[in-house]
């Protein structure tokens, strides 16, 4: 699917025209022009890659391949732009996925490609048509709004993201989890480090990829236009710092419900290894009173229940004490 909109001359900004009254303006130099592809066909690479814009076959080669990392490559009539959005997957905070954006900034000309049926970028398309800037200022300008677009919105992601692990970790210190609440706390700290892990390798080359925007010489782009660069590259900074804290975040509650779960599991044993003990020395002298001699000492006396009963209870009274004292229970 194509979306275009297209600056003419006289300063008029329209949206939606064919690919050829787009090709034909953009050929006599009377226009500047944003084509948005969304999971572009063949026929739409070609056109774009060979008609719009005859693209080195290294650039044409970026366009088709989703190499799933944030890089620049400048050519000869272009320059490539391979970024990343991110969005939420699902009502879970965790559960997070980013989206590829392929960028390609020729004169009087940008052209975006996203493998994806949805337009990520429509929201953007009539704010150009009715704003005095965007495609006005050219479309070096128009492409700095869309990548600051983009990662502006990864901010509340990122910190919902933040929250979720936080939440995660006054959850893990409530007592008496059933063994399936531990289980689906686990579950919940994973998929969070799994996300934070993906955040981690996309937002680190995206602030790279910035930098050389903001601080780089490249002939597409004069240096006025990089100081607008400069102010997305603090926010990807900061966005990269978050994610090494979430990773960190993520390894730190995972530790410490791994530490507590065993705290539990090992306070249960100490208590099974305590019964079990007390009841050793019970075992032990039922036993042997329980042996079928004929002639057991003291078993003919009709005090022989109430002695046996009574040391049981001795024995079980001073075995608690003598843990008490320990401080094992």
């Amino acid at each position: 699917m194509l979306d275009t909109v297209v600056l003419d001359a006289e300063g008029r900004v329209s949206c939606g025209a064919d690919a050829a009254t787009v090709l034909m303006r953009l050929r006599q130099g009377r226009c500047r022009a944003w084509l948005d592809f969304n999971n572009p066909t063949e026929a739409e690479l070609d056109f774009a890659l060979e008609e719009v814009l005859p693209a080195h076959e290294l650039a044409r080669k970026d366009v088709r391949d989703q190499e799933g990392t944030p890089r620049l490559v400048e050519y000869p009539n272009c320059l490539v732009v391979v970024f990343h959005s991110v969005e939420a997957s699902g009502t879970d905070p965790a559960g997070l996925t980013t989206v590829e954006h392929i960028a390609v900034l020729g004169h009087n000309l940008l052209m975006t490609f996203t493998y994806d049926d949805r337009s990520h970028f429509a929201e953007m398309h009539d704010p150009v048509r009715h704003r005095s800037d965007g495609l006005a200022l050219g479309t070096v300008r128009l492409f700095h709004e869309l990548l600051d677009h983009q990662v502006g919105q990864a901010r509340a992601l990122i910190e919902n993201l933040l929250g979720s692990l936080e939440s995660l970790g006054d959850v893990i210190f409530t007592r008496n989890l059933s063994a399936a609440s531990e289980h689906e706390i686990m579950e919940d700290i994973l998929q969070a480090k799994s996300t934070a892990l993906r955040l981690q390798r996309i937002l680190g080359p995206q602030a790279e990829l910035l930098r050389k925007l903001a601080v780089e010489h490249r002939a597409a782009i004069n240096p006025q236009e990089r100081a607008y660069f400069q102010v997305t590259l603090e926010e990807s900074v900061h966005q990269e710092s978050l994610a090494d804290l979430l990773v960190e975040l993520a390894n730190g509650t995972m530790t410490t419900h791994l530490n507590l779960s065993n705290y539990r599991l090992s306070e249960v044993m100490k208590v099974l290894t305590m019964i079990a003990t007390v009841f050793i020395p019970l075992t032990f002298v039922t036993g042997l009173f329980g042996m079928n001699f004929a002639h057991l000492p003291g078993t003919q006396s009709p005090y022989a229940l109430a002695t046996v009963v009574a040391a049981c209870l001795v024995l079980t009274i001073g075995m608690l004490l003598f843990f008490r004292r320990k401080r094992w229970l």
